[in-house]
């Protein structure tokens, strides 16, 4: 029975000496520090010596204790209402740096009476897991302020800006405001309505097979067609767009952002009528500057006579 108590301390006194995590003990009555292994000295960088008759609140950073709360559960646990109190604070180290851990504590009892004999402490260095946590929490920060950035952008941009789903209609996910000016739709008008449900009818052709040339990119990334305002009128738009892949390779969504060129094709159109009365009269033809200055002249085209 000896040989097995002697064998049990042994095997206890070697996983309290070369435990990975902190292992300490302390008085239950004023909770000083009675014995620390490597660990936990390691993790505050002191020895066991300056750490004794020294206390767990002690090694606390003074923002992350809470009195109150520390007080209720050591009292909890000692009057036998709670077997453990767990909690994340950061320890002051001897260097003055901070150390992220969670602290795990329980009061030890005597096994027959059943009275306290002192309050163990575990500590496990979780810094690392709290890097990666203030790194995903400032990513998804950054993202945050990214996607409302863009939006803005997308609200506040004379072009129409549309994200569409991978669906053979192109359906709409997103359309920003400039819907209204552009189209006199709504946004909530066009969100899940196909992507060519406001194209010219003479145009739609072209426009599936542009998208299906350039999804082989066999096609521009610009586009020019007409779409039909909501009060009937034709919109001349140019259109750039922007394939979204996922991890596979497949299309996910498309992000197209539309210009209203109707003026300026108005004005190429205008533009080509005023050229081919010079090119396709048949009378001589002139243009005059400001000046009254003959600018630009075309004489009649001679006709042969038929044979």
């Amino acid at each position: 029975m000896s040989n097995a108590i002697t064998q049990s301390r042994s095997l206890f006194e070697q996983l309290y000496t070369h435990a990975p995590i902190g292992i300490a003990v302390a008085s239950h009555v004023n909770g000083l520090w009675v014995q620390l292994n490597p660990a936990f000295c390691g993790m505050i960088g002191a020895t066991e010596e300056e750490l004794l008759n020294t206390s767990i609140v002690h090694m606390i950073y003074e923002e992350d204790f809470r009195y109150e709360e520390f007080r209720n559960n050591f009292w909890n646990m000692t009057s036998g209402g709670q077997p453990m109190y767990e909690t994340e604070v950061r320890l002051k180290r001897k260097d003055g740096t901070l150390l992220w851990t969670t602290i795990r504590a329980c009061i030890v009892r005597d096994e027959e009476s059943g009275e306290p004999l002192y309050l163990l402490v575990q500590a496990a260095d979780i810094s690392k897991q709290k890097e990666a946590e203030q790194s995903l929490l400032e990513q998804r920060r950054q993202l945050e302020e990214s996607s409302r950035i863009s939006r803005i952008l997308a609200e506040s941009s004379m072009d129409l800006i549309a994200i569409h789903q991978a669906d053979a209609e192109r359906t709409f996910k997103y359309v920003s405001d400039a819907s209204r000016s552009m189209l006199g739709y709504e946004p909530e008008e066009m969100v899940g309505q196909s992507g060519i449900f406001c194209i010219h009818p003479d145009d739609a052709p072209a426009l599936r097979a542009y998208i299906r040339e350039q999804m082989k990119g066999l096609a521009p990334e610009r586009f020019s067609y007409r779409l039909q305002h909501k009060d009937g009128s034709i919109v001349w738009a140019d259109t750039l767009t922007h394939y979204v892949y996922d991890e596979a390779g497949a299309v996910q969504e498309m992000v197209a952002v539309t210009r209203d060129i109707t003026q300026s094709k108005q004005q190429q159109l205008n533009l080509q009528e005023y050229k081919s009365l010079f090119d396709c009269n048949p009378l001589g033809v002139a243009s005059l500057d400001r000046a009254g200055a003959i600018d630009r002249a075309y004489t009649t085209r001679a006709i042969k006579p038929p044979l």
